[in-house]
């Protein structure tokens, strides 16, 4: 409105040009409406144009010129200005500008087609179409008169048409019924055609292509020989908005919700011309956009029109997953008709039936194929042979599929992107399965994003996604395995729906290989099975001994022992000598499944048979004898060959295979774990820590071994110390006083205790001289016993007066204990309930039992030491026990409960929760015994009663059920 009134008020004539829809007349009505209200104007005169001949309309606006008063600035308002002929158009617009001579101000609207009249009065005075779209700050009023769901998007469904925006209104949300909008859309688009045609407008025909084509870019059209001159992409952005066409892309989208509305606008453009949508068929097909071109074969075209764009590009609709489409496309035509098939269509069906794992049509397809070797010269473009060759190699071990050899001269350029990465793939996944299974030098290319995919399904990024997913499961990290499993997510059903069963096969294996290898629950019981079943029906043996050791590895993660034995038993008998990756897969396989079943004499009895001399090449047999040596708990054998095989054993290439056999076999491979060193990569530590979430509590494995020299003092439960792993015994510890100083100097370690003070603690009825030289003779004791050395660690340090044990060298539960604890009891923030009750149980774990005193010296600082820790893990496990009861967990509360009963039975807060614990249980009987056993040893020995709370609790578990208990 702001630029109709400026045009009318600076030139005195102003032309709105826009298709029907985009309200060129509420415009004029609404500014003559202004007009009227304002009383210093003059005089409105209207006149609807439509069907008038150029004297009727020259004689309507003579009477005006009389009829209307002459006041300052009358308005003279033509709507729907027709096309005339030269001689009529020029007689009209003289009027017109006689008019306007005399003062009047002159509106005209008229259709984009009426290019002679808009040429005639100016194009300074137009007013495009694209000036009468709704703006973004105009949006608002709209929405609000229209009742219009914020939920959409408006631009995309409308292209900010002012009519569409309006039927927003009977649309709640963007995946709701768009039938209104859609009606109207396809009238806006057939008034647009109608007026085209009738103008014999050239941009009807590059239109009809737009509608056809559904979205795409004027280069598509060029580059099927149609040409669009620059003048007429000025017509399409600045008059024909609703193609949604930007200059500065060349890209263009037609508007509509949904597949009718794209068929219905097919349909439209077929009744005006079958050539056209024939040529948008192959435009589509030109730029790889498949799926468009079967919507379009399926909607419009004949059968034969939809087998010539076949022809032109069969591995392009083989490898977009549309098999199905030509399966049922050929065999129309083989009903309907007896002349042969062209070449390219002959080859896109023996393509696709592979694809749908139908082999005896594929081998019938081949067969003729080869017979019309000739034809395939003749027809098929070179870069589209290559392409199939390359595809037909995934099926190399099914029988009478080859294709046929042609002539050297056309295969010299039949070379292409997709056959070399179909080539690359098929190599990968061959040496995976029939090799030696290092694939880690194979890089799939990344995927293309969303926006950029012209189809649903490409079978070439599948496989490539596949491989990639095999290879991170087998040579890879676990990080990097679930990214690419990331790629295959959700195309099982997109394959199934198109019945693309053996792709679909292979896509379910890789999966189940990843959630195999990532230690995850089975998602998919039958993958492996229905992978082998096409596997055999392809006579592809390497693909079927891998699915069955993968099955016997996935029944072994069930419990299922003599399963999983047998299958890999199967494996290694059949495997041939070449494929070494399958062969060591199986026999680690083997090797676990003894393992985990056998018991512990036979174990240690095979173990004794070991020949350790044995030089292990292959990382599966290194980790066969690794495993059987931790299994059997020979430490110092495990050691010896650890060291000697460490380059082989510590493979990145084996990783996820050796943690996968350290998680079946449970706590029979903490050894083994134990020697994955903490510096290495996350390909062990990382799956096994994971494994070992989901148990939360049942097990804490320290997953690095110690450094070399490494000492740890255990004081929880007794006196316990560890060098490098290996426990040292009371023959090393001959003086009770060096093990009394070891315990004395844990308890503060990393911070210096005078030697006076441990002299008074360990001495007392000695004065300071001699106590100070019985600490002397306690001193090189305990450096003899930690075996410390001048070039060695010093476990033991001094400084100044003061003595302290080397935290670097030293560790203790004590030190994890306090960690635990801190975390338990003091950060309240940050942390779930389950994240503090595992730490609990944790703690629990650590607490072996109250603190060690030693028999010797001043103890008061140990009984101290003692009680605060005993109080500390009570406190611990009551925090654990109120959380467990909060979210339901009754297993863990339980847990903890019977932990806290077992060191302090006599605190009446445990008592208390104990109870609550034991009667969510349902275990009322143990409520009852647990407080009467209270009772009796607060009446003999403490003489007192217990406490209110107490009671009370104890009253209101009883007093819900009066039935007897039985004690």
């Amino acid at each position: 409105m702001q630029d109709l009134v400026r045009k009318c008020r600076d030139g005195g004539m102003v032309v709105v040009s826009a298709p029907a829809g985009f309200g060129k007349t509420a415009l004029l009505l609404q500014y003559a409406d202004s007009i009227k209200e304002d009383m210093t104007r003059g005089d409105v005169g209207l006149i609807d144009a439509q069907g008038m001949r150029p004297a009727e309309l020259g004689e309507r606006l003579r009477r005006l010129q009389r009829d209307i008063a002459p006041t300052a600035s009358p308005v003279v308002i033509v709507d729907n200005m027709p096309r005339f002929g030269k001689v009529g158009l020029q007689r009209v617009v003289d009027t017109l500008f006689d008019l306007r001579d005399q003062g009047f101000e002159i509106v005209v609207s008229c259709l984009p087609t009426n290019h002679e009249f808009v040429k005639a009065v100016g194009e300074s005075s137009l007013i495009p179409a694209r000036s009468l779209l709704v703006q973004p700050r105009e949006y608002a009023q709209w929405a609000r008169l229209y009742s219009i769901s914020a939920s959409l998007d408006v631009y995309h469904l409308t292209q900010g048409v002012p009519a569409l925006i309006a039927m927003l209104q009977s649309i709640s949300s963007q995946e709701a019924d768009g039938s209104a909008l859609n009606a109207g859309i396809l009238g806006i688009y057939q008034a647009i055609l109608n007026n085209l045609q009738q103008a014999r407008d050239g941009l009807f025909r590059i239109v009809c292509f737009m509608l056809a084509m559904g979205s795409g870019t004027i280069a598509d059209l060029e580059a099927c020989g149609v040409r669009v001159k620059p003048n007429v992409l000025l017509q399409l952005s600045r008059d024909w908005p609703v193609f949604g066409f930007a200059v500065n892309t060349g890209e263009f989208k037609c508007l509509g919700l949904g597949a009718q509305i794209k068929r219905s606008l097919q349909q439209m453009v077929a009744r005006l011309s079958s050539q056209i949508v024939s040529h948008a068929g192959r435009m589509l097909v030109k730029a790889s956009r498949f799926d468009d071109a079967v919507e379009l074969c399926e909607n419009v075209l004949e059968d034969n029109d939809a087998i010539a764009l076949l022809a032109m590009r069969p591995t392009g609709f083989v490898l977009s997953g549309h098999g199905l489409f030509i399966s049922r496309l050929l065999g129309r035509h083989e009903a309907s008709t007896e002349e042969p098939l062209e070449a390219g269509a002959l080859l896109a069906a023996c393509l696709a039936a592979l694809t749908l794992g139908d082999l005896r049509l594929a081998r019938a397809a081949a067969l003729e194929l080869r017979k019309r070797a000739y034809d395939m010269e003749r027809d098929v473009d070179p870069t589209e042979w290559a392409c199939a060759c390359a595809f037909v190699a995934l099926w190399d071990s099914c029988a009478g599929i080859s294709l046929p050899t042609l002539s050297e001269q056309f295969c010299r350029g039949a070379r292409s992107s997709h056959a070399d990465r179909l080539e690359a793939c098929i190599a990968a996944y061959d040496r995976l399965m029939a090799g030696d299974g290092n694939i880690a030098a194979y890089s799939a290319p990344e995927p293309l994003p969303q926006n950029r995919r012209c189809n649903r399904v490409d079978l070439l990024e599948i496989l490539e996604s596949t491989v990639e997913v095999l290879k991170q499961a087998f040579c890879g990290r676990p990080e990097d395995l679930g990214e690419a499993m990331s790629r295959l997510s959700g195309l099982r059903d997109v394959l199934l729906e198109r019945r693309l069963l053996p792709c679909a096969a292979r896509v379910r294996m890789a999966q189940a290989v990843g959630h195999l290898m990532r230690l995850e629950p089975i998602a998919d019981e039958r993958a492996f099975i229905d992978a082998n079943t096409m596997a055999v029906r392809q006579s592809d043996l390497p693909t079927q001994l891998f699915c069955l050791a993968a099955e016997g590895w996935q029944a072994l993660t069930l419990g299922q022992v003599m399963n999983a034995q047998f299958r890999g038993q199967q494996v290694e008998k059949l495997a041939d000598k070449s494929n070494i990756f399958l062969r060591g897969w199986a026999h680690l396989l083997v090797q676990s499944a003894q393992l985990r079943d056998a018991s512990m004499i036979t174990v240690r009895e095979q173990a004794d048979l070991l020949d350790l001399a044995t030089q292990a090449k292959d990382p599966a047999w290194a980790w066969s004898t690794a495993l059987h040596l931790s299994a059997a708990r020979f430490d110092a054998e495990l050691s010896a060959w650890f060291s000697m095989h460490r380059s082989v054993l510590l493979d990145s290439s084996f990783a996820t295979r050796a943690c996968l056999a350290m998680s079946v076999l449970g706590d029979r491979s903490d050894s083994a774990r134990r020697l994955v060193p903490l510096r290495h990569p996350s390909q062990y530590r990382g799956v096994i820590d994971e494994a070992k979430e989901v148990e939360s509590y049942e097990t804490m494995l320290y997953l690095g071994t110690p450094d070399v020299g490494q000492v740890t003092i255990n004081l929880f439960g007794g006196f316990h110390v560890l060098r490098n792993g290996h426990t040292l015994t009371d023959e090393v510890w001959k003086r009770k006083k060096a093990s009394a100083l070891a315990a004395r100097l844990v308890l503060s370690i990393d911070t210096f205790v005078d030697r006076r003070v441990i002299s008074e603690e360990m001495w007392p009825e000695m004065d300071y001289a001699h106590a100070r030289k019985s600490l002397y003779t306690a001193l090189s004791s305990l450096r003899g016993a930690l075996s410390q050395r001048k070039d060695g660690p010093q476990y033991v340090v001094t400084q100044a007066d003061a003595i302290s044990f080397n935290g670097d060298y030293v560790t203790s539960d004590i030190r994890r204990f306090d960690a635990l604890a801190r975390e338990v009891l003091l950060r309240k923030t940050g942390r779930s309930a389950q994240e503090v009750i595992d730490d609990c149980l944790k703690l629990e774990e650590v607490y072996a039992g109250p603190l060690f005193i030693p028999s010797i010296g001043n103890t008061q600082f140990f009984v101290q030491l003692r009680r605060m820790y005993q109080s500390k893990f009570i406190d611990c496990m009551i925090r654990g026990i109120d959380l467990s009861v909060e979210s339901g967990n009754t297993a863990s509360a339980t847990w903890l409960v019977e932990a806290a009963l077992r060191q302090e039975a006599t605190r009446e807060d445990v008592i208390r929760r104990a109870m609550a614990v034991f009667d969510l249980c349902g275990r009322r009987r143990e409520v009852v015994e647990l407080y009467n056993s209270h009772l009796h040893y607060l009446e003999h020995e403490v003489h007192a009663l217990p406490e209110e709370k107490t009671r009370i609790a104890y009253e209101q578990i009883i007093g819900r059920s009066k039935a007897p208990v039985m004690l």
